[in-house]
This record gives structure tokens, C-alpha cells and sequence, in this order.
């Protein structure tokens, strides 16, 4: 990938700022007329005997088709960075040249399981546990090629320091395991709020990673989020700061067999005290944009957009600490085939970014018993 024709894709998308997303009838069987054969008679003028009756044949039962198994969704747990994650990007990094960066990502991985019977999603705890990164070297050498590797702790996995190129499209990178599976990572850095205007965050990169199957069926993924992160040392510990952005995400809902899909999207606002270590939060009005029946064919045509649920987010974070966990709610549950029950729960996490925490980004994820959602929530003040 040479530096000067894909800078935009790899290098400015990472650490300047643009967008690279991311199937007759038939008779009884064993009867038919010729089975029954002629009839003997017996010497002329003898009575004639009385026939023994044929017996009437049984027919063998239509088996019982075997009904396809319920599909289903497991809970969510906490997003997480992993349990030992490297050190992370600061905004000293960000421009930098000939240099290595490692991006560490706060993720919520899950397994996606379709090919069988039932079909499921269940939380991967051993990859959340792993933790997820992307390494960018930018050489100094302005016609050096600039390289993307993406990891995954979860050895079983099998995705270590894997060379990331850009697929056909352009729209994310990817990569060809030798099992055939793919490795696809898109990440963006549009403001999508409806307040947003189109502009760049300047510190904050939110997307997904995945791993599909060599036929191209989902088996693993995660939404993301990664940046430049505040230090420590730079975080301010006193006032409030409001954070106006948005949510975006997906929820599956079991529905008998299959397992639906649909795309989320809405406007949110979060508020940290800085001082108390707190932080609060709504996206009060999300639409839920139909994508069908997993797994998904292509084209996929979107159905129109309803009302979802909107959420609430409650979270603490020690003052001077980079870093913030907390819960999710639903603050209204509108009647259409994707909402979520009143009692969903779910967590979220994330992390402030940018040289004074003026970003901030984290996962979210909500769970009802028979629906799972999960995405990003990125802010700036």
C-alpha cells in the first residue's frame, strides 16, 4: 500500500481523521396391485374352497416432520478493553511520523452461530477478555508502504497480527485467513448526529470488527471504539461537560427459527462530572432501520424506518482516571417487531479522548430475554 496513493484510506482515516468504513406424489409405499397375484382355483367339480382373505396391508406413517429448533440470543456482558491491554494512543501520537501506533479497542465481542440448528448469538467472553488492537506503522520514508495489522487475544481465534489491506469497495479493510475464513475492520469518524453536520471527530474512531466463515456467513464481531485517549494526567477533575453526538448499532431479535436484524441510529447527549466521577445520559429517539433474516443475502434491502426504544446510560469513573463504565437502560418501548422490553438491561464503557477529554467514545450493549442490541456511543463537547 504505497503512502502517497493510500494515505487517505489507511493513515488519515486512523490518525487524521477521515471515514473508511467500514430450495410428485407418491403412493404408499410397498403397495400396489401387483403384489396380490393370481388367484388359485382348485380340480374341477371339487367345492371350491373359500379363499383366504388377503390381509389389508398396513400403510407405513408419514413421518412426523422434526420442527426447527427456537433460535436464540444470549445475555450481554460489560465491554471491555480486555484484561491486559497495551498502553494506549495519546494525542502526541497522533501526527506523528515513523513511528508504530497501537490503537487498543473497548469491544463487546459475540459469536454468531447459523449454519446449525438452532441459530443463536451468545456472548464471547473469552475474546472480550483478550482484548482487540490495531497497529499502524508510518515509516519515514514518504514512498514506504504503510502497513494496518489487527489482533485479537482470544488465541483460539487464530487472528494474530494479521496484515490488514483495503477490499475491493474501499469501504473497510480486510484480510484472508489461511482457513479461508475473513477478517474484515471498519471503523469511521463522522459526526452522524443530525447536529453533527457531516464533521470529523478529531480524536474518536467508532466501528466493528468481524470474522466471517470462507462462505461468507458471520461468526464473530464486535461494535468498537479507539482513538487517542486523554492521559491521565491531562483529565480535568472539576465542572461538567456536555457531550452532544449519537448512537449507532443493531439488535437481533429470536423470532421462532431465525434470528432478525435491524440497524439503529439516533441522536444522544451525555454529561460527565468531572468533579464527582459521574456521567449520565439519553438517546431518547432512535429509529430501527429492517435488514431481514440472518444471515443476510446480497443485496440486502432495508425496510422502512420505525421507532425504537430510546436509551438511557448511568455511568462513574474515578476522577483523574481516564476511563468509565456503567449501565444501560430503555427509557420507552414502542410497539414494533424490534423493540426491546421495558426491562432490558445491559452495560456500556468507554473512554474519553483528545488532549483534554473534549471526545468521548464507549460500547453499549441491552439485553431482554429474547432480544440483543449492541453499538457505539461517541459525544463531543
Amino acid at each position: 500500500m504505497n503512502r502517497n496513493t493510500k494515505c487517505r484510506a489507511i493513515t488519515a482515516a486512523l490518525l487524521l481523521g477521515s471515514s473508511l468504513t467500514m430450495a410428485g406424489c407418491g403412493g404408499i409405499s410397498g403397495f400396489s396391485l401387483e403384489n396380490l397375484g393370481p388367484v388359485a382355483l382348485g380340480p374341477t367339480g371339487a367345492p371350491t374352497p373359500t379363499p383366504t382373505p388377503m390381509p389389508t396391508p398396513t400403510p407405513t406413517p408419514t413421518p412426523t416432520p422434526t420442527p426447527a429448533a427456537t433460535a436464540s440470543v444470549g445475555p450481554v456482558e460489560r465491554p471491555t478493553l480486555g484484561a491486559a491491554p497495551p498502553p494506549p494512543a495519546t494525542p502526541a501520537d497522533k501526527e506523528a511520523e515513523d513511528q508504530t501506533v497501537t490503537l487498543r479497542m473497548v469491544h463487546s465481542a459475540r459469536t454468531i452461530t447459523l449454519g446449525a440448528n438452532p441459530k443463536s448469538t451468545t456472548a464471547d467472553s473469552a475474546t472480550d477478555t483478550g482484548g482487540a488492537k490495531l497497529v499502524v506503522d508510518v515509516p519515514a520514508d514518504p514512498d514506504a508502504d504503510i502497513t494496518a495489522r489487527f489482533s485479537l487475544g482470544n488465541a483460539a481465534l487464530g487472528v494474530d497480527n494479521v496484515t490488514l489491506t483495503e477490499d475491493p469497495s474501499g469501504r473497510f479493510l480486510q484480510a484472508t485467513l489461511a482457513d479461508g475464513r475473513i477478517v474484515t475492520v471498519g471503523f469511521d469518524t463522522v459526526d452522524r448526529s443530525t447536529t453533527g453536520g457531516g464533521a470529523d471527530f478529531e480524536w474518536t474512531r467508532y466501528g466493528s470488527w468481524g470474522i466471517r466463515s470462507a462462505a461468507n456467513v458471520p461468526m464473530n464481531g464486535s461494535p468498537v471504539v479507539l482513538g487517542f485517549e486523554t492521559p491521565d494526567a491531562a483529565m480535568p477533575t472539576s465542572g461538567s461537560a456536555t457531550f452532544n453526538g449519537f448512537v449507532e448499532g443493531s439488535v437481533a431479535v429470536a423470532d421462532g427459527s431465525d434470528i432478525r436484524l435491524a440497524n439503529l441510529k439516533g441522536d444522544a447527549t451525555i454529561t460527565a462530572n468531572l468533579g464527582a466521577g459521574t456521567l449520565t445520559g439519553a438517546a431518547p429517539s432512535i429509529m430501527a432501520i429492517p435488514l431481514g433474516t440472518l444471515p443476510l443475502g446480497s443485496p440486502v434491502t432495508p425496510g422502512p424506518s420505525q421507532q425504537w426504544n430510546g436509551l438511557t446510560f448511568a455511568g462513574t469513573f474515578a476522577s483523574g482516571i481516564n476511563g468509565f463504565v456503567g449501565t444501560t437502560g430503555v427509557s420507552s418501548a414502542p410497539g414494533n417487531s424490534y423493540l426491546m422490553l421495558s426491562s432490558a438491561t445491559g452495560f456500556f464503557a468507554g473512554r474519553f479522548f483528545g488532549e483534554g477529554a473534549e471526545e468521548l467514545g464507549a460500547v453499549w450493549n441491552l439485553y431482554d430475554g429474547t432480544a440483543v442490541a449492541s453499538g457505539v456511543l461517541v459525544g463531543r463537547k
